[in-house]
Order: structure tokens, then sequence, then C-alpha cells
């Protein structure tokens, strides 16, 4: 038996993306960089990840995770900001402590490749984009 199938499945993981999402949606920094993106496939592409990471069915489509996020200005207190709200997604839906410790490991694992220390270390996903980079607002690090 996989930790996919001990933690219940895709009910629980989409159960944990939605209240992450919940979150991130609504949070007055980390959320301008999703206004754009559907939030249903956006909850998908983390459930579809994390299940294929547990031992789950490889349904996830979306980009590999580090290209993803090439044209992402992402700093070490938004990741930190990141990780506080799947932090209390977690608590919310009373994950798995196993989940949780997978979960963590996997974004720890990511962290580095991530982080930018500025701008210029990022990339444009198609010539002529920009790079979403968004200043922090007041009190960011509270969670919503």
């Amino acid at each position: 038996m996989t930790l996919f199938d001990e933690i219940g499945g895709f009910e629980t993981l989409k159960r944990i993306s939605k209240a992450f999402y919940d979150k991130v949606y609504a949070h007055p920094w980390l959320g301008q960089y999703f206004k754009l993106l559907p939030r249903e496939q956006i909850e998908k592409q983390q459930a579809d990840f994390i299940a294929q990471a547990i031992g789950g069915p490889d349904n996830y489509r979306g980009k590999a995770v580090i290209s993803a996020h090439l044209h992402i200005f992402i700093t070490e207190e938004l990741f930190q900001i990141r990780e506080s709200l799947l932090q209390a997604a977690f608590q919310e839906t009373g994950a798995p402590a196993a989940l949780i410790e997978k979960w963590n490991k996997i974004d720890q694992a990511f962290k580095p490749a991530l982080i930018s220390r500025s701008v210029a270390e990022c990339s444009p996903r198609f010539p002529g984009d920009g790079i979403l980079s968004f200043s922090a607002p007041e009190k960011t690090s509270a969670i919503k």
C-alpha cells in the first residue's frame, strides 16, 4: 500500500489543495501571483503533482516545477509565507503526519532552485514576457 492509498487518495489531496489555495488567493502578496491563473486548474495540478510523488497515479500534466517558476521572482520571505499557508492548510484539514512530512520534504528539495536573490536571476517564459515580481504589502506574514 502506498502513502497515496494510506492517506485516502485524491479526496484528501483535493481537500488540502483547496484549503491551501483558499489562503494563497486571499493573501495580499502571494495572491497577486495567482490572480490570472484558473484556480481549479492550479488546485488540480497541485493534487496531481503530490499524488504522483506519494505513489498515486501519474496524472500531473503541468510543467516541471523549476521551469514553471523561472519567470517568478520568489524571495525567501515569499517562500516562507507560502510554507506558512501550507502548514495552516495541513492543520485545518487534519492532514496525516506522514503526508505532511513527505510534502514538506518535496518542498524543501525544490526550494534552492526556486528562490532568487534578484529579478536578474529569473527568466521570462516567452520572448517579450516580463518577470512576475510584486512588492510586499505591509504585514504580509499574517495568515488568512
